[in-house]
């Protein structure tokens, strides 16, 4: 009964999220559901932890986050939730490089999943660069700089982080022409 009545007291759609999850909380217990019920039940995970996230409950979002990739380790739209909660959540941290390399590994299952994501290679690259920059590694380096060649395919207006890879790599003539590239076609962030 201190379940239904803690359930009561949230918003009607926070609470169905919730009974999605309550119900449906390991991978045996969406045995014989169909692809479509699996699908609903990942949504449902999903927004919840975006709910978690919004609400400033980082751990609890990652850990539900956590359980649907339990439930469903190829959904795309959990693992790249996942990957942007804990990029957004390293910008304000202070263990930084540990949740930035989590956000990398993400990113990559994604990748795996949907080669040509342009978010998920833009999003990449920049989770890369911060991680290169923070373990001062050219091979992190080469890696950001060929995830952001591969993102300029699907948006090549969008030159503002390749302008940073080339700040930071100390290419300042090639930064400067990718900043006033992105700049004069307004796509600076």
């Amino acid at each position: 009964t201190e379940y239904l009545e803690d359930q009561a007291n949230k918003p009607l759609i926070e609470s169905l999220y919730t009974a999605f999850i309550y119900k449906y909380p390991t991978k045996d217990s969406v045995i014989g559901l169909n692809e479509t019920e699996i699908e609903q039940i990942m949504w449902a995970y999903d927004k919840q932890a975006r709910l978690l996230h919004n609400n400033g409950q980082f751990i609890e979002a990652s850990n539900l986050y956590s359980n649907a990739e339990k439930i469903n380790p190829n959904h795309f739209g959990c693992l790249f939730n996942h990957a942007l909660h804990l990029q957004i959540q390293a910008e304000s941290a202070e263990e930084k490089e540990h949740l930035i390399a989590q956000s990398i590994e993400q990113y990559r299952k994604c990748i795996k999943i949907s080669k040509d994501s342009p978010n998920t290679l833009r999003n990449l690259s920049d989770v890369l660069l911060k991680y290169a920059q923070i373990k001062n590694d050219k091979k992190i380096y080469r890696e950001a700089l060929e995830t952001l060649q591969e993102g300029l395919i699907y948006f090549p207006d969008h030159t503002y982080n390749l302008a940073c890879y080339y700040a930071l790599t100390n290419n300042i003539d090639a930064s400067k022409e990718n900043l006033l590239h992105s700049e004069q076609l307004d796509t600076l962030p």
